[in-house]
């Protein structure tokens, strides 16, 4: 049985990357070493070559070590097997790197911890009617966002994040986008006593700077975040919503004095079938940007559970495509990258007895989303595996420019033809398995 296992996934890597690894006849070493918790949890790594597959088992932050490896290239899978720290949900996560090069990897994580580290009480102080503003934005230690666009003097709760030194910083603006009037205050690398609750207080007596940014297409959201300690840490200064009417133009606002060394302007579009996303990293907020129009497109074969006739348009560097399965007890993801000059993606094999210790049926898994990503300092796939798994420095410090476009498989077209698929009603599915 394993032998035949084996046979399927070489066939479905050649049918994945277009090439054959290319091998040498020295044995060497692959090492991967997992850094600042990017294995929340435990895990599997697993790597397939011309003719082996092996796999070793993760426990958070370790090193592990392929021994006497005869190619420089491989196929390797990350499993993750872990509970989300703010609502509990257990997830798999699983990535498919197909045909990638073997040098020493660094898998670094945002140093998640695997719940809340304690409670904070923060007291925000300000002069002026709250009426006159639009809304509040707090950013404790590297969170997307905690709280925004309600007018407040206090507020509570749970901190999952810190600086990676383990102390604390914060940043708080008001503002009133109609007047371009914003005001803010900050705190940083302030001591945070664990599993205990934190009071601090905050006057937003400090001026924003307002910035009228242009985009040459819509978006639906933006945020700006200042970058601190190497790229490590950050906070987030400003939050936009526009999905009830994507805009082209907008007002940033921001604060210079913040210490930083680097902005990130973040800026996206969701339409429910398509998504697309721009990173601009600078030292300075720009006031256009220039979202690059790459697209990618394919046939969603329900039947056999894969993409086919992919088709990119523009300048990508990679393309990935993903498949889920939930039900009551857990959610998993399956994400496959690989080069793009390929006209279909499939399932990857995984060994049977991982997936038997997870649970998990691959027959289950059903098509989600094609993607593409192209950055501004890589020209191809080999290029992104060294950006992001072969350099030892954050990954935001690597790049410029990041563009990210993914297509959702549209929901009654995946309904339809698994339909089609059961019209003998002793086969159709029921509604617990679907």
């Amino acid at each position: 049985m394993k032998k035949i296992s084996f046979t399927i996934s070489i066939v479905l890597i050649v049918l994945l990357t277009g090439c054959t690894q290319n091998s040498d006849n020295t044995a060497k070493n692959f090492t991967m070493n997992f850094l600042r918790n990017y294995i929340r949890g435990t895990g599997y790594a697993i790597l397939q070559l011309d003719d082996s597959v092996t796999y070793q088992e993760i426990n958070g932050d370790e090193t592990i070590v392929f021994e006497n490896i005869n190619t420089s290239r491989g196929t390797v899978i990350v499993i993750q097997d872990y509970f989300r720290y703010w609502n509990g949900e257990h997830r798999i996560d699983i990535n498919v790197n197909i045909d990638v090069p073997l040098r020493e990897w660094y898998l670094k994580g945002y140093n998640y911890p695997d719940g809340s580290v304690g409670e904070i009480d923060v007291t925000l102080d300000f002069t002026g009617n709250p009426e006159d503003y639009e809304g509040m934005l707090i950013s404790p230690s590297n969170y997307g966002i905690i709280f925004a666009n309600f007018i407040i003097s206090d507020f509570q709760g749970d901190i999952y994040h810190l600086d990676e030194d383990e102390d604390i910083s914060f940043f708080s603006s008001i503002y009133n986008p109609d007047t371009d009037i914003a005001f803010c205050d900050w705190i940083i690398g302030e001591s945070f006593v664990q599993n205990e609750v934190n009071e601090f207080y905050l006057e937003l007596d400090k001026p924003m700077l307002a910035k009228t940014i242009s985009v040459n297409r819509p978006i639906t959201s933006s945020k700006i975040h200042a970058f601190r300690n190497g790229m490590l840490d950050s906070n987030l200064m400003h939050f936009n919503s526009f999905y009830d009417n994507p805009v082209t133009e907008f007002t940033g606002f921001y604060n210079d004095d913040f210490p930083h060394n680097m902005f990130s302007i973040y800026v996206n579009n969701y339409n429910g079938t398509e998504f697309y996303r721009f990173d601009n990293i600078s030292d300075e907020i720009p006031s256009i940007l220039d979202i690059p129009m790459s697209s990618i497109s394919a046939v969603f074969d329900v039947d056999n559970n894969k993409f086919t006739e992919i088709l990119v348009d523009g300048s990508v560097d990679q393309i990935s495509a993903s498949w889920t399965q939930s039900d009551s007890e857990k959610f998993v993801s399956l994400n496959v990258y690989s080069i793009t000059n390929v006209e279909e993606i499939l399932l990857p094999e995984i060994p049977s007895e991982i997936l038997e210790q997870l649970d998990i049926d691959l027959s289950l898994f059903t098509l989600n989303d094609i993607s593409i990503v192209d950055y501004d300092t890589a020209n191809n796939s080999d290029d992104i595996i060294n950006l992001e798994f072969q350099q030892q420095t954050p990954l935001i410090s690597l790049y410029n420019q990041k563009y990210n476009y993914t297509r959702f498989i549209d929901a009654e077209t995946l309904h339809r033809e698994r339909n089609n698929r059961y019209r003998d009603e002793e086969n159709r599915p029921t509604l617990e398995k679907w």
